[in-house]
C-alpha cells in the first residue's frame, strides 16, 4: 500500500474492516421483521405477547421490542425481552418484559412489564 502521510496504514484496514462487518451484520440480524405465526408456535407466542404489551401501555405505538426470546414450558411458551416505550407522563422506560402464553392457543396468561409502565 501506498505511504501516505508517512505512514503504513494497511494493519489497521484490516481490523478496521472487520469491525465495519460485523456491526453490518448485527444490524442486518437485530433490524429483521418480527415474527408472526400462529397459535401453538413460538412465533406465534411472540405475537401474542407483544399485543398484550401493547394493550396495557398508555402509549402503545412507541414501544420498541428487542432481544426477544421463547423457550418451551410445561404448558406455556415462555417469551422475554426488551422493551422501549413511552409512559403516560411521556417519559421514556425502558426494561424487560416476562410472558407465558398458552402452548396451543397462544392466550396470555402472565405478563409483567418494567416499572413505570
Amino acid at each position: 500500500m501506498s505511504d501516505l502521510g508517512g505512514r503504513n496504514w494497511t494493519p489497521l484496514l484490516v481490523p478496521v474492516g472487520a469491525a465495519v462487518l460485523l456491526t453490518a451484520a448485527w444490524f442486518a440480524v437485530t433490524s429483521g421483521p418480527r415474527p408472526q405465526g400462529p397459535p401453538g408456535t413460538p412465533e406465534g407466542a411472540v405475537q401474542s405477547c407483544q399485543e398484550a404489551v401493547r394493550q396495557r401501555l398508555a402509549n402503545p405505538g412507541t414501544a420498541t421490542f428487542s432481544t426477544v426470546r421463547w423457550d418451551r414450558g410445561a404448558t406455556v411458551w415462555l417469551v422475554s425481552g426488551g422493551l422501549s416505550a413511552e409512559a403516560a407522563d411521556g417519559s421514556l422506560v425502558e426494561g424487560r418484559f416476562d410472558c407465558e402464553a398458552i402452548e396451543t392457543s397462544g392466550e396470555v396468561v402472565t405478563l409483567v412489564l418494567p416499572s413505570g409502565l
